[in-house]
């Protein structure tokens, strides 16, 4: 599978798994109904700019969106983490990063 058809496959699935229809997914994103539809049938691709927005409202890297893992190899529960560090609000996020410098100072 291409890197443009693994792109318009995961467009769809994470649209889908952030609980968003491809018109309340085009609204957030400022674009055309239509457009998005021809991004998930792999009828054309997204600007680098749009690929970014994307990116951000499904709360997903852009390595993840494009099917693509050149940087960084992430183990499952790595992932986990991260993509529920990413869906925590505010608060969530703060008592994380006071667990994490607890940690920190734990093995100094």
């Amino acid at each position: 599978m291409s890197i443009r058809e693994q792109l318009a496959r995961n467009l769809a699935y994470y649209r889908k798994k952030s609980g968003l229809t491809q018109k309340a997914a085009a609204e957030k994103l400022g674009t055309k109904l239509t457009t998005l539809s021809s991004w998930e049938r792999c009828v054309s691709q997204p600007s680098a700019d749009m690929l970014v927005a994307i990116a951000m409202l499904y709360h997903v890297s852009l390595s993840d969106l494009c099917g693509v893992d050149y940087l960084v190899e992430y183990s499952p529960e790595e992932k986990y983490m991260i993509e529920s560090y990413r869906k925590a609000d505010d608060s969530e996020k703060l008592v994380i990063q006071k667990i994490l410098a607890l940690n920190k100072e734990d093995k100094k």
